[in-house]
């Protein structure tokens, strides 16, 4: 069995292609995620990803990792799209009534089957 998976990250107009060793933590994703496009801090970045035939799936955590890799893998695919969003909080931090809005458009990746 493969130990790698290349995810292809979209943010804003950029695409960056990382590939993904076993173990997969995601901490090591977001660090690298944060590294290849500018002006991007951890706390602020959600990230999504896509699999044909499905909606966006929430990338969060090392289950969210686990699981993507695993429906890759059943899937027989040896890419996925990873949507990056940047969040800025709006509103006062401290009092609890922060809002959080989107600073960055989602991507739009159109998601092929591998037919190999």
């Amino acid at each position: 069995m493969d130990t790698h998976i290349l995810l292809v990250c979209c943010y804003r107009n950029m695409n960056a292609a990382i590939k993904l060793y076993f173990p997969y933590r995601f901490d090591d994703l977001l660090n690298c995620v944060c590294g290849k496009f500018d002006s991007l801090k951890d706390a602020h970045v959600s990230m999504f990803f896509k699999m044909p035939g499905y909606n966006n799936f929430t990338l969060q955590n090392d289950i969210d990792m686990d699981n993507m890799v695993c429906l890759a893998q059943s899937s027989r695919l040896d890419h996925i799209y990873v949507i990056i969003q940047c969040w800025i909080t709006q509103g006062a931090v401290d009092s609890g009534d922060a809002t959080r809005s989107p600073w960055a458009d989602t991507c739009n990746l159109s998601v092929l089957a591998d037919e190999s």
